[in-house]
C-alpha cells in the first residue's frame, strides 16, 4: 500500500495505473461484463476518468460512467457532464432519487451534523439525506446494470471518515453490500497530486473550481503569505456540511441568489439561529451574541438580518 502523505507523483500514477489493470483482468471487464465509473464531474473522479486504462475502457465501451444527479447539482457541474459526453463520445448514465432536499429537509431537518457524529439524532438528517439522494439511486442503477467493478475517485485525505474506511478496507476491495469488486485508484493521491496530474495531462475540469473565496480577506494583516482560502467540493449547492469551512461566505459571494434562497426561503438562517441560541444559551460570555441572535429570530427575522448583516449566516 502506498504511503498517503508524500511520495512520488509519479510513483503514486504508475501503481494506480496498474490497480486498474490488475482490477480489469482479475474482473474480467468487456463488454459483456463491464465496469463503472462513479463520475460526479468534480476534480477527483475527472482525475479518476483520465486514468490511461479507464479513459481508454470508457472509449472502448468496457467501462460505463455513472453521475448521481441529486437534483439540487450547480448548472455548472451538469454543464461539465454534458461537455465529457461530448468530447470523450460515451453516454454518461445519470441516477436520480425518488425524494428531494427539500423534503428530507421537512422531514430530519438540516444535514448540517457530519454522519456518525456524537449527537446521532442531530446526524440522522445527514445520513437520511445521503441515503435519498445518493446511495439509494446508485444501488438501484447498480443491482440493473450488475457491473462487477465498481471505480471511484475517491480519495482518503479527504475526511476522517475516509482515512478510516481506507485503513480498513484499502483501494480494492469485495463489497459484501453490493456483491462486486470496488476500486478507488487515487485513495492515496493528495489534492497537489491530483491537480499536477491535470496540469501534466491538460484535460478540462468543472469551472466552478476557479470560484475561490479567501475566508480571512477582512483582517487587516491578509496578505498572499497569510490567505486562507476555500475552494468548493462539487457535490449539492445547498449542502451545508461544509458550513465550518467556509461554503455558505463562497455561496453568498458566489452565488447570491443561491445563498438567500437556502438561508432565508429553505429555513437555514433559522436553523443557524437556533442552533446558535441554543449553543449559547448557559454561557455567560456569549450574552451580547445570545440577545443578537434572539432578536434576529424573534423580532427582525432573518430576512431582514441577511440585508442588515449577511455575512452573519456564513457559519455558526
Amino acid at each position: 500500500m502506498p504511503i498517503m502523505k508524500g511520495g512520488n507523483m509519479k510513483e503514486k500514477l504508475k501503481y494506480s495505473v496498474r490497480l486498474v489493470e490488475r482490477a480489469f483482468t482479475e474482473c474480467g471487464i468487456s463488454k459483456e461484463n463491464k465496469a463503472v465509473l462513479a463520475f460526479s464531474g468534480g476534480i477527483d473522479s475527472t482525475c479518476a476518468l483520465h486514468l490511461p486504462p479507464i479513459l481508454a475502457g470508457v472509449k472502448e465501451g468496457i467501462v460505463d460512467l455513472l453521475f448521481n444527479d441529486t437534483l439540487v447539482e450547480f448548472p455548472q457541474t451538469r454543464k461539465f457532464v454534458r461537455h465529457v459526453e461530448d468530447t470523450i463520445g460515451a453516454a454518461v448514465i445519470i441516477a436520480k432519487p425518488k425524494v428531494t432536499f427539500r423534503q428530507i429537509v421537512e422531514r430530519y431537518g438540516f444535514p448540517i451534523y457530519p454522519r456518525g457524529g456524537k449527537d446521532s439524532q442531530r446526524a440522522k438528517a445527514t445520513a437520511m439525506c445521503c441515503y435519498h439522494l445518493k446511495k439509494a439511486p446508485t444501488k438501484k442503477l447498480i443491482n440493473e446494470h450488475s457491473w462487477r467493478l465498481y471505480m471511484t475517485g475517491l480519495r482518503a485525505d479527504e475526511s476522517y471518515n475516509r482515512r478510516t474506511m481506507a485503513k480498513v478496507y484499502g483501494d480494492y476491495f469485495l463489497s459484501k453490500t453490493y456483491k462486486h469488486q470496488r476500486c478507488h485508484p487515487i485513495l492515496y493521491w493528495s489534492l497537489d497530486d491530483v491537480w499536477a496530474f491535470q496540469k501534466q495531462c491538460g484535460f478540462d475540469y468543472n469551472e466552478l473550481y476557479d470560484k475561490v473565496t479567501y475566508l480571512n480577506d477582512g483582517d487587516v494583516y491578509f496578505s498572499h503569505d497569510n490567505m486562507k482560502k476555500y475552494q468548493v467540493r462539487t457535490g449539492c449547492w445547498c449542502c451545508p456540511q461544509g458550513i465550518r469551512t467556509g461554503k455558505l461566505k463562497w455561496l453568498r459571494e458566489h452565488f447570491p441568489k443561491m445563498f438567500n434562497a437556502l438561508i432565508v426561503k429553505m429555513g437555514l438562517g433559522e436553523a443557524i439561529l437556533e442552533l446558535r441560541i441554543d449553543k449559547n444559551m448557559n454561557v455567560k460570555s456569549k450574552r451580547a451574541q445570545l440577545a443578537r441572535d434572539i432578536n434576529y429570530k424573534k423580532i427582525f427575522g432573518v430576512a431582514k438580518a441577511v440585508q442588515t448583516h449577511p455575512c452573519y449566516f456564513d457559519s455558526f
